[in-house]
This record gives C-alpha cells, sequence and structure tokens, in this order.
C-alpha cells in the first residue's frame, strides 16, 4: 500500500459535477501537496461521472442515498490521513495556501480542529463579531464566518472544517439523522469534537469562496421563499433538544429568527408568519421523535457504499 497522506479530504457531490472540477482543479494548485481527495457521489447512477485530475489521488465512491452526512461518514471511513477537511463541491479557493494554513495548525498537539473562514462571492472580511459570539457554549451561532482574526470557536462549517482523523472516529462521525442538506450536522459534530477535545480554532488564512450553487447538491433550499425547507425545522429542534441546555434555548431560539425571518417579506407578506408557525410545530414534534430514535453515527454498517 503507499504511504498514507498527511490529510484526506472529503467531498459529497450530487450533479453538480462542472462545480466539482473547478473545486479540484483549485486543489491541484496548492501549495501543500500531500493529500487525497475522497469523493462521495449521490448522483443518480445513470447520470454519475467519474472526476480525474493527473497526478492528484482521488478515490471516488457513489452511494444511493442523497445524505450529506452519510456522505462525510464514508469519507471519514475511507480516510488515510492524519487529518480530514472536510469541504462542499462548489468552492473557490483563490489561496495556493489554503491547505497549507490548515496542517499547519496542527503543529499544536491540542488543537483538535480548524473551523475555516467563509465567504461569498460578495462579502469580504469583516474586524467586528457579534457581541454574543464570545461564549463557547452558543457563540458559534453569532459568530462571524468572515472574521479578520483567529479566535477559539465552539463549531465551524462542514464546507470547510478540519479535523484530527483520530477524534472523529472516536466521536463516531457525523449523525446520520440530519438528512438531505444535513443542517446543523456540523454543529452536532463539533458538540461532541469540543466537549472531549477542547476548543477549535476560527482561522481567516482558511478561507474559502462559497458559492451556494443552487442546482445540484445535497442541498435542498426553496428559493422562491423566505423560509427554508421543512427538514431545516426537523434537524434545528433535533439538534437543541440532543445538545442544548435549557438555560441556552432563548439564544438558539434568537439565531433561529435571525435567519429564517427576512423583514422585507414579512412586512409584504405577513402571511408566511403562520407557515413558518406551521413548520415550526412540525419540527419541534419531528425533533422530538427523531431525539427519542436516537443517533445515527459511524459505527452502523454503511451497507449503502459502493467503490
Amino acid at each position: 500500500m503507499n504511504k498514507a497522506p498527511s490529510l484526506s479530504i472529503v467531498i459529497p457531490t450530487l450533479n453538480r459535477y462542472p462545480y466539482l472540477i473547478n473545486t479540484v482543479k483549485d486543489l491541484s494548485q496548492q501549495s501543500f501537496k500531500d493529500f487525497e481527495i475522497i469523493i462521495v457521489d449521490q448522483t443518480d447512477r445513470d447520470q454519475a461521472q467519474s472526476v480525474y485530475f493527473e497526478g492528484l489521488d482521488i478515490k471516488y465512491y457513489w452511494s444511493e442515498i442523497k445524505s450529506a452526512s452519510l456522505a462525510r461518514n464514508i469519507g471519514i471511513k475511507e480516510a488515510r490521513g492524519k487529518v480530514i477537511l472536510f469541504i462542499d463541491d462548489d468552492l473557490v479557493i483563490e489561496n495556493k495556501d489554503f491547505l497549507k494554513a490548515h496542517i499547519d495548525n496542527y503543529m499544536d498537539p491540542k488543537l483538535c480542529g480548524v473551523a475555516g473562514a467563509v465567504l461569498d462571492p460578495k462579502t469580504t472580511f469583516r474586524s467586528k463579531k457579534h457581541f454574543l459570539s464570545k461564549s463557547l457554549s452558543y457563540g458559534w451561532l453569532f459568530f462571524p464566518l468572515n472574521y479578520d482574526k483567529e479566535a477559539l470557536i465552539g463549531s465551524g462549517r462542514s464546507c470547510n472544517m478540519s479535523v484530527r482523523t483520530a477524534f472523529a472516529k472516536s466521536i463516531k462521525g457525523m449523525d446520520e439523522r440530519y438528512v438531505k442538506c444535513a443542517f446543523r450536522e456540523a454543529a452536532d459534530f463539533c458538540s461532541r469534537l469540543v466537549k472531549k477535545f477542547g476548543a477549535m480554532k476560527y482561522d481567516p488564512k482558511t478561507y474559502v469562496i462559497h458559492l451556494g450553487a443552487e442546482s445540484g447538491g445535497i442541498r435542498n433550499f426553496i428559493t422562491y421563499s423566505p423560509i427554508k425547507a421543512q427538514h431545516h425545522f426537523n434537524s434545528m429542534f433535533y439538534f437543541t433538544f440532543k445538545n442544548v441546555h435549557i438555560f441556552h434555548y432563548p439564544f438558539h431560539l434568537i439565531s433561529f429568527l435571525m435567519m429564517f425571518f427576512k423583514k422585507a417579506d414579512i412586512k409584504r407578506r405577513p402571511f408566511i408568519i403562520l407557515e413558518l408557525m406551521r413548520r415550526s410545530f412540525l419540527g419541534i414534534y419531528s425533533g422530538l421523535v427523531m431525539n427519542r430514535k436516537g443517533p445515527l453515527y459511524l459505527e452502523n454498517d454503511l451497507k449503502d457504499k459502493e467503490p
């Protein structure tokens, strides 16, 4: 067997090959070269394509079930590197030292993971953060992903987040109860990681530009509505019941309202408040049911994976 790489890059994808190819191309131009790429494709079998770049160690897996959490668990199980980097398939990585910046942080033997900075095409870095972001327990809800300074943080985003492979496996990977785009999946994973191994590090040098492509992907956003899809609500309440101390419920409620409300739309279409309430009540019920069933971690059989 070939020597194990230092870094394993896990990329879930679903019918988004032009974006994926550009992301892999950016990875091919990185200054740090000791990595493998694990692509977990959930595109329908008859439409699936392989991605090849000369000189890159790319491993390709296909899964019938469309779930970001399951895809990342396949990546965790197959990773050979000492560090796993989770990224999305629709990134622009313009910093040629992006991978090096992630890896360099692990010179600190106590560090469990790195929360990378995430920009979108219209934003740049900012020097201020929300006053509620100081708490390690709930501050990540309000922490700006385009902050320009290093900080300790309680969670990252799975579109740009690295972690020691042994640590990821020791907490049994992602919880596959988070379905489709797996809203709050990364927060759940990081909550367990931080409780066991200590805070993560936010590093602005590890920035990417997240395009948030509306076509393809594991996500299922309702782009014509200010209210997200029902599975977002279900996952949000499941995460709350599973991980959040009751005294911190108000902070999660504030974050929830900030995320799901768009004031201009509510002023113009106040009837959406009724739909928001309906989805919230369904989400509470679904979250309670999911919590009673318990998590689905990496130790479960990943029988849907096919090399």
